[in-house]
């Protein structure tokens, strides 16, 4: 899916056939009512976009990204979904216990894979590919699905978020995939050095900066050094 070039996104002034026609779906998974609001195309679906939404919320997602992905999914004739987290953030791997998600290891992972393989299902995509993009928390999340991919997973991309240190060492089995990274040297919460989350005074994990994130996924995909 080429529209994942996040770029065109963010020069965009204006969305691009997106709306609010978005539909709540329900599976079950890990004990768990589990929900995303979906966005499909006329007709059979080519493939899945997954939009993991940070701490703010699916419509302040939407707002940033003026739903220029919404837009650009449906041209390209993917169905698209908000997944939305336990307790309001996604089990990324940071191991955070002030988290519910993360203090009770629900599997996100799974709830995911499990909503991709239903709307591959659902809207004739069975066989398509799937691609997550993720901003904050959940591009935290999108960093994970990295981390733990077995070959379902084509492409991702995290703005604003990295990989967490405690996954970078469970990852040496990820099958390759493309890997976006947009990071900003400015950002107050997941900056460009490596450390540790704070947001309000709270420790919140410990990350990878954006540079060891990307030489990581070069070394284990076998790909050399990251693009600039």
């Amino acid at each position: 899916m080429t529209a994942l070039a996040l770029l065109l996104l963010l020069a965009s002034p204006c969305a691009a056939g997106a709306d609010d026609s978005l539909k709540e779906l329900s599976v079950d998974h890990g004990g768990r009512a589990r929900t995303a609001l979906v966005g499909s195309p006329k007709g059979k679906a080519k493939g899945v976009l997954l939009l993991l939404r940070g701490r703010q919320g699916v419509e302040s997602f939407r707002t940033a990204t003026r739903r220029e992905l919404e837009g650009l999914a449906l041209k390209d004739g993917f169905v698209f979904a908000y997944p939305e987290p336990v307790a309001n953030i996604y089990n990324d791997g940071r191991g955070f216990a002030g988290f519910p998600s993360q203090a009770q290891d629900v599997d996100d992972s799974g709830f995911l894979w499990a909503l991709a393989e239903r709307l591959g299902k659902d809207y004739g995509a069975k066989e398509g590919p799937v691609y997550a993009v993720g901003f904050a928390a959940g591009a935290f999340m999108v960093q994970r699905l990295v981390c733990e991919n077995d070959g379902r997973l084509k492409g991702a991309v995290s703005v604003a978020g990295t990989l967490s240190r405690p996954l970078a060492r469970s990852c040496a089995q990820a099958r390759p995939v493309p890997v976006m990274l947009v990071a900003g040297d400015a950002d107050p919460f997941n900056g460009w050095k490596e450390g540790v989350v704070h947001i309000a005074g709270i420790e919140q994990g410990r990350m990878l900066s954006p540079e060891r994130t990307l030489a990581l996924w070069g070394k284990i995909f076998r790909c050399g050094a990251p693009k600039r």
